[in-house]
């Protein structure tokens, strides 16, 4: 008899009973993953079985104007107590400000920086300008795009 390579293995294979044992294992896949998932909930009833019970408070059934607002009356019967609101007398009489304290360290203000064009016709920072014998002084980065104008530039 002439034996078949290994390689062919089409003629060998039980696609049915291959496709069984597949169904079977899912089977036992899901029975599983539901078994831990009930087993987890009972773990978790237990834990709650234990856990003392609050008592709850039942809301008092009261006779109430028909003035009172829907929130007012929501709040009454959850038993939740609504924030106070300023009566009409309250919003008349004006609320006392308090007064701001100032630091006696505040922090001095800082002057503006001053630009203006050095000799080479840059635009830069300068301390004081007059007394580097800058005929015109700027408060933005470029000096208004006037360093071309060898008029307006500083001497030192």
């Amino acid at each position: 008899m002439k034996e078949e390579p290994a390689y062919i293995v089409e003629k060998h294979l039980n696609v049915p009973l291959i496709m069984t044992t597949f169904f079977f294992v899912f089977l036992l896949y899901a029975g599983l993953n539901y078994w831990i998932y009930q087993q987890a909930r009972a773990q978790n009833q237990n834990v709650q079985a234990l856990t003392p019970v609050q008592s709850v408070q039942q809301p008092i059934q009261t006779n109430v104007q028909s003035s009172t607002p829907s929130s007012v009356l929501k709040a009454k019967s959850t038993g939740i107590t609504p924030a106070p609101t300023k009566t009409a007398v309250q919003q008349l009489i004006p609320s006392k400000a308090t007064p701001t304290v100032k630091s006696a360290t505040a922090a001095p203000k800082a002057s503006p920086l001053i630009y203006a064009c050095d000799p080479s016709g840059l635009c830069g920072v300068y301390h004081e300008p007059k007394e580097k014998g800058c005929p015109k002084t700027y408060t933005d980065v470029l000096c208004s795009g006037e360093c071309t104008k060898p008029e307006v530039r500083c001497t030192i």
